[in-house]
């Protein structure tokens, strides 16, 4: 503080405070000019003559009846610093800042406000910040409580008249002395909050996709159903999404293909996303349905979850059955010929032993004439003619092996007694045009339907064979070989042949893809083929030169479980006598079966099912019922139920005898009644077993 007289402007008193910031000594500045302390331009000065940032507030007083001036002499300059200071923040500051009285009036704009919505912060002080906001907004708007912050996001109107989203936070100081207003810091979040919209329109329009997709999309986490569309209710029979969520996925899922399930979901785990895997379900009304599905894992609602999109193929996999079949069908009638020679040759000699023996069996027991043969040489002529009679059985046997239809359980299987089943049926095709190399190794068993995979071989033996053109055997190959490795097996079938053109090769496994004529195949063996394996959980793959020939590679996974070792002709047993009714349409089957069980047993031969029911209604007893089970005028199955209708004990008493023919019901009903059935042509080891069993 200083004090002055008016009249003379000269300082009469000053403290220590003054003389520090003008820089005098206390002493020299009584007496001093008042005048001394400011400049030209009113500005307070030092002694040096620097211009000082202070603020002078001066007041009149009276002193000893002297007119004096009052003068407070505050220093500013650490507050200047910090307006400095705030300056250059609110300037380079990202986001805008205001300062608004109580009755909404702003007065004060920060530079960066500017940036945000093109005005100049004088162009805004003094107006109405409120009228700027859009007005659905307006109303929405909410206003902070004395010391409280809020948050809002508005549209706000641009200098340029365009209206931008303004997220403002926003501070009520109204009862702070110093400030007396309300404080906000606004950033133009545009940009975010239309990226949220369009986030919001795509995950409504995604959703309306899912729900609307006919393909079925089943989301689990854990195992537990989170959200389904409707096309999944659908395909498994359900009436509302809620029949599903928050049950378990494995419920639906038959018991024997939910490993494979499970599998698949830490498949998903590791790598994000599943291999396509087929497993069955059961439906709501208890049918049982194929399912194709793919799994990927993405987040849903801020979780890792499983998203499985999934089609209903089973009438898909019912079609490929049947084409397959038809291919089957189609490759015995190419096979037709050679199978026929291979028939024809033991049949001769069958046929020439057994005139043979006619001839001779007179002689022998009635002594008309001389024996032309000794009896050595009449048991060798008997027992050729039993080897050709098992060499006719096992290609019959293999022929109704590839043409069993609804055959489709897998099971462990020797590949190699696969492969060379296949090979003698297409030993024909082959022999004119080509050497056949064998390499088979010690290969452990595979898991897989050895009717199915025999057609699959058959058909890449008969690809090789036609690569090749007739009349060149020396010069040309076909070679198979079988080796493992790394719990894989694998079959190569090569050839010698023309090649595969490198633009047909990425085709060959299309459907009804051939450059066969017309007439010679319809495209669909290597399709089939690839599915086939593809469903043991193999793959086939093919190299081929064009002109030097082409590999086959089949690779399969190998298996743990053991085979069941079947006893082609078991140990004959000692038995008690026991009377069978034989029914057979065939007297001949009839006939030989009584004189080879007899005098162990008595065997009633009947040709008619009717027949054999007149005996039971009769009154006659007998131990065991062999029966054939294709017949006309009543089928053995039919017979079966009269049995269980009329005479239930002897279900438990019957046999069926089969040569392999089947329509579809039979097969159904044979499976599931469950009978002990003979494959024809049976030995008399494999029937006196049967009759043991039953008896």
């Amino acid at each position: 503080m200083v004090i002055s007289e008016l009249a003379t402007g000269a300082l009469i008193a000053a403290n220590a405070a003054a003389a520090s910031v003008f820089g005098y000594p206390l002493p020299e500045m009584v007496g001093l000019p008042y005048a001394r302390l400011r400049d030209e331009m009113g500005k307070p000065r030092s002694k040096d003559g620097s211009v000082l940032e202070l603020e002078l507030v001066s007041n009149p007083i009276e002193l000893e009846g002297r007119a004096c001036l009052l003068t407070f002499i505050h220093d500013i300059r650490p507050n200047a610093a910090l307006e400095r200071r705030f300056a250059l923040l609110s300037e380079h500051a990202t986001e805008g800042v205001t300062l608004t009285d109580t009755v909404g009036v702003t007065r004060y704009v920060s530079k960066s406000a500017e940036r945000i919505l093109g005005f100049a912060p004088g162009e805004t002080i003094g107006t109405r910040g409120m009228g700027r906001i859009h007005p659905d907004d307006l109303r929405k708007l909410t206003l902070p409580k004395p010391g409280e912050t809020v948050t809002n996001v508005q549209r706000t109107m641009h200098k340029d008249g365009k209206w931008r989203w303004i997220e403002s936070v926003t501070t009520n100081l109204r009862d702070d002395p110093a400030v007396r207003g309300f404080i906000a810091n606004f950033r133009d979040v545009t940009e975010r909050v239309e990226s949220s919209e369009r986030l919001r329109r795509s995950e409504s329009n995604f959703r309306t996709l899912i729900e609307r997709l006919p393909t079925a999309t089943l989301v689990h986490r854990g195992g537990t159903f989170v959200y389904v569309n409707p096309a999944a209710v659908a395909m498994l029979g359900w009436d509302r999404p809620e029949d599903l969520i928050g049950r378990s996925s494995l419920e639906f899922v038959v018991a024997e293909d939910q490993q494979l399930l499970r599998n698949s979901m830490i498949e998903t785990v590791k790598t994000g996303a599943s291999a396509t895997v087929e497993v069955r379900m059961v439906r709501r009304d208890g049918k049982i349905v194929v399912i194709e599905g793919k799994a990927v894992l993405l987040d849903y609602d801020g979780e890792p979850t499983h998203v499985v999109l999934a089609n209903d193929i089973t009438e898909r996999r019912a079609l490929f059955t049947r084409m397959a079949v038809a291919d089957r069908m189609l490759s015995v009638g190419t096979l037709a010929a050679g199978v026929a020679h291979e028939i024809n040759n033991p049949l001769a000699y069958i046929s020439a032993n057994l005139q043979i023996l006619a001839s001779e069996l007179p002689k022998l027991l009635y002594g008309e004439g001389t024996p032309r043969f000794a009896h050595d040489e009449l048991e060798s002529v008997l027992a050729d003619a039993q080897e050709g009679a098992h060499r006719v059985s096992a290609i019959v046997r293999d022929m109704r092996t590839l043409a069993r239809p609804e055959d489709s359980a897998t099971g462990p299987v020797d590949v190699v007694g696969v492969l060379v089943s296949s090979i003698k049926m297409t030993h024909n095709e082959i022999r004119h045009r080509a050497r056949l190399v064998q390499t088979f190794a010690e290969v452990p068993l595979i898991n897989a339907n050895a009717s199915r995979l025999g057609q699959v071989f058959l058909n890449l033996l008969v690809n090789a064979a036609h690569a090749i053109e007739d009349g060149h055997v020396e010069a040309n190959e076909v070679g198979i070989r079988v080796y493992a490795d790394e719990g894989r097996v694998y079959v190569e079938i090569s050839d010698t042949g023309s090649g595969i053109p490198a633009n047909v090769l990425p085709r060959i496994f299309d459907p009804f893809f051939t450059t066969k004529p017309a007439g010679v195949g319809v495209g669909l063996g290597l399709s089939i083929c690839d599915r086939i394996i593809e469903s043991f959980g193999g793959a086939i793959t093919v190299t081929s030169r064009l002109g030097f020939g082409s590999t086959f590679r089949v690779s399969l996974p190998t298996t743990t479980q053991v085979a069941v070792e079947l006893v082609k002709d078991p140990e004959v047993l000692e038995q008690p006598r026991s009377r069978i009714l034989m029914i057979d349409d065939e007297a001949a089957v009839g006939r030989a079966i009584r004189l080879l069980l007899a005098p162990d047993h008595e065997v009633v031969n009947v040709t008619r099912a009717l027949e054999a029911l007149a005996k039971l209604e009769g009154g006659e007893s007998f131990d065991l019922i062999l029966c054939d089970v294709m017949m006309p005028e009543m089928s053995g199955i039919e017979m079966y139920g009269e049995l269980r209708a009329r005479f239930p004990a002897y279900t438990r008493r019957v046999v069926f005898m089969t040569g392999g023919a089947f329509t579809s019901q039979a097969r159904e009903a044979l499976e599931e009644l469950g009978v002990p059935r003979l494959e024809k042509p049976f030995s008399e080891g494999a029937l006196r077993q049967a009759i043991a069993l039953v008896s």
